[in-house]
């Protein structure tokens, strides 16, 4: 492909660098909520964890992320307020 000379000026590229870094962003976070919510219905918490953390780290007001944090942290708290629900009610 042939680009005149001054056809792309410096503003225009920096656009690009930056809608194209914009995307990578969304890929990854996208990639980690998806790779995390299939962990959790494999129940495999621990390495869902992993993956949301590090979604929540690229970025932390992530909804998706936040709604699957939340769903993980129930499963793990479940033995444990299984167990107090019994412990009490004897």
């Amino acid at each position: 492909m042939h680009i005149e000379p001054g056809v792309v000026d410096g503003a225009k590229m920096a656009l690009a660098y930056t809608t194209a870094a914009g995307v990578a962003g969304y890929t990854v976070k996208e990639s980690l909520a998806d790779l995390a919510e299939s962990k959790l219905d494999q129940f495999k918490y621990a390495d869902a964890k992993k993956y949301l953390q590090r979604g929540l780290t690229v970025q932390p007001d992530n909804a998706r992320l936040q709604e699957l944090q939340k769903k993980a942290n129930s499963f793990l708290d479940l033995p444990k307020r299984i167990w107090n629900k019994i412990r009490f009610e004897n």
